[in-house]
């Protein structure tokens, strides 16, 4: 047998993520120091930048590429790193698309956004994973990004909401 294959045999295959005790949505039994350089990234970040056009709804966003472009090389100085993932319960058939942050104190964060899959075939698979990527990054490290998507949906644009008085309309 080759050196390379007997390294290949040494190799301990990761368990099963159904049959593992992953959690979704968790964190490590203490964050200050995660905290503490997040809070630091939250104060270097530009929103994501609006370049991607969705012809279906007439309508821009910031793309899963601009999401990291805005917050990756901010997040790597300030020694965090980025994992996103997938998991299927298949008790549920709910489909989740996870990020975790994890500070080289080894302090982490973790939490996932289900997500539709619609069709359920494999360009709607990819559309799901995309679209759970970049909201659970955004959302993560607190970054801005303009969706028109989500915003014409709402009543009153969300650069106003801070400024109503209870009980009035924009």
């Amino acid at each position: 047998m080759t050196e390379t294959t007997q390294k290949v045999q040494e190799i301990v295959l990761p368990k099963n993520i159904e049959n593992s005790e992953f959690q979704l949505n968790e964190q490590s039994s203490t964050i200050g120091k995660l905290a503490k350089a997040l809070a630091k990234v939250q104060t270097e970040l530009s929103p994501a930048t609006t370049s991607a056009n969705n012809p279906f709804f007439n309508s821009k966003y910031a793309d899963i590429s601009e999401v990291l472009k805005a917050c990756q090389v901010t997040l790597g100085k300030n020694e965090i790193a980025l994992t996103q993932g997938t998991h299927t319960d298949v008790k549920s058939d709910l489909f989740s698309v996870w990020t975790q942050l994890t500070h080289s104190s080894g302090e982490y964060i973790r939490t996932a956004v289900a997500v539709s899959l619609g069709k359920k075939d494999n360009h709607a698979i990819g559309g799901a994973v995309t679209y759970g990527r970049r909201y659970g990054l955004a959302a993560m490290v607190g970054i801005s990004q303009a969706d028109d998507d989500g915003n014409s949906n709402s009543e009153v644009p969300p650069h106003k909401r801070n400024n109503i008085k209870v009980g009035s309309r924009a």
